[in-house]
C-alpha cells in the first residue's frame, strides 16, 4: 500500500565540533500558504508494460486544527480530477506527521483519521542514522516504518538541477504489504525524486518513480512553475512522440476540458502541421484555436507557433526531457511577433 510520503527538510548544522552532522529536515520541506510541487509520475504494474500515469499537483491550501495541533491540508491535483483528495500534515518537535488521509472513489471521499499519526519525517536525522516508528490510522493503514539517511546527493531533474539533497531510504511494514522507498529531499525545495516498490505476500505488484516538474516553494519559482495562457493552464502539460512522423500533447487544460491536439509532419515545408482529422483534435475548445498552429524542432526545443487563444495568437515553447520520459515539457508563452 502505497502512501504519498513525499516531504522533506533543510540543510543540517553540526552540533559540537567532535559530534556527526545532525540535519534538520523541517527546513527541507516548506509548509506554507499555496506552497506546490508538481510531479511526472512513470508506473510499472506486475505483468504489465510500463504505464505513464501523468503529472500530479500537490499544493497546501489551509490549515484546519485536528485535537489541538494545526495542520497543513495538503491537496492532490490530477488532470480532469477535482482536489478531493488531501492529507493533514503538521511539523513537530519530533517530525512531521500525518494526522489524517481523505481518499476517493467515486466522487465518495472516505476519512482515515490516524489513533497514532503516521511519522513522514523524523525532524533530526544523521548520516547512516535509522529512525523507527510505528502508525495506526484504521483498516490496513497500520504499521511500522523505518527512515534511513543513506547520504548527500546532486540531483537533476525537469524543474532543474539540486545541490546538497539528503538521500533518505523509507522501509514500511504494513499487515501482508511492504514498501521500499528512497527519496531525494532538497533544501528550500521539498521532494525532487522518489521511487518506491510495493509487495504484498512477498511478491512485487508495482513500482513508481516521481520527478518535480516545477514548484512554487514561499514565493520561489522552481522550473517553469505553473503558466496560464488566457484560459489555458499548464501545469499538466507535455508532449510525447507517436512516431517519427506525429506527436500530440498531453494533459493541456481549458477550462474542465483537457485538449490533446496531434500534430503531423509537412515534409515539404519540414514543421508538423495540426491534424484537424485527429479524433480529438475534432473536439471544440470554446475560445481556442489550432486551424493555423504548426511546430518547428530546433534541437532540444520545440515550438508551436500560432495558437489563437480568444482572438490573441500566442507561441509556446517546449524543452526536451529525458527522465523519466522522453519527450518535451511545456517552459513558456508569448504573444507571437506582430
Amino acid at each position: 500500500m502505497k502512501f504519498r510520503l513525499g516531504m522533506a527538510g533543510l540543510v543540517g548544522a553540526s552540533l559540537f565540533s567532535s559530534a556527526a552532522w545532525s540535519y534538520d529536515l523541517q527546513s527541507y520541506y516548506p509548509l506554507g500558504q499555496g506552497n506546490s510541487w508538481a510531479y511526472m509520475e512513470l508506473e510499472w504494474e506486475q505483468g504489465s508494460s510500463r504505464k505513464e500515469s501523468g503529472t500530479e499537483v500537490e499544493r497546501l491550501v489551509s490549515q484546519e486544527n485536528m485535537s489541538g495541533v494545526t495542520t497543513w491540508k495538503k491537496e492532490f491535483y490530477e488532470p480532469n480530477e477535482s482536489p478531493l483528495e488531501y492529507d493533514n500534515i503538521a511539523w513537530t518537535e519530533e517530525g512531521l506527521f500525518m494526522y489524517r488521509k481523505a481518499d476517493e472513489d467515486a466522487g465518495v471521499l472516505s476519512f482515515q483519521t490516524c489513533t497514532t499519526p503516521l511519522m513522514l519525517l523524523p525532524r533530526q536525522l544523521e548520516i547512516g542514522e535509522s529512525r523507527q516508528s510505528s502508525f495506526s490510522c484504521g483498516g490496513n493503514m497500520s504499521g511500522t516504518l523505518t527512515h534511513t539517511l543513506q547520504g548527500i546527493e546532486n540531483v537533476s531533474v525537469e524543474a532543474g538541477s539540486f545541490s546538497n539533497c539528503l538521500k533518505i531510504r523509507m522501509d514500511i511494514q504494513g499487515a501482508g504489504w511492504t514498501t521500499e522507498e528512497t527519496q531525494w529531499l532538497c533544501p528550500n525545495v521539498g521532494l525532487v525524486k522518489t521511487t518506491w516498490t510495493d509487495r504484498e505476500g512477498g511478491q512485487e505488484v508495482g513500482s513508481t518513480t516521481k520527478e518535480l516538474r516545477w514548484a512554487t516553494v514561499n514565493g520561489a519559482n522552481h522550473g517553469s512553475g505553473e503558466i496560464t495562457v488566457g484560459d489555458i493552464r499548464t501545469a499538466f502539460a507535455s508532449t510525447h512522440y507517436f512516431d517519427d512522423s506525429a506527436f500530440e500533447m498531453h494533459d493541456v487544460h481549458i477550462g474542465d476540458q483537457s485538449l490533446g491536439p496531434k500534430f503531423v509532419l509537412d515534409p515539404d515545408r519540414l514543421f508538423f502541421a495540426y491534424d484537424p482529422t485527429y479524433t480529438q483534435n475534432g473536439r471544440p475548445y470554446p475560445g481556442v484555436s489550432f486551424a493555423n498552429a504548426y511546430v518547428r524542432l530546433n534541437g532540444t526545443n520545440l515550438t508551436i507557433f500560432d495558437v489563437d487563444v480568444s482572438g490573441a495568437r500566442y507561441y509556446t515553447t517546449w524543452e526536451l526531457q529525458t527522465s523519466p520520459e522522453i519527450g518535451f515539457a511545456f517552459k513558456s508563452a508569448a504573444p507571437m511577433p506582430q
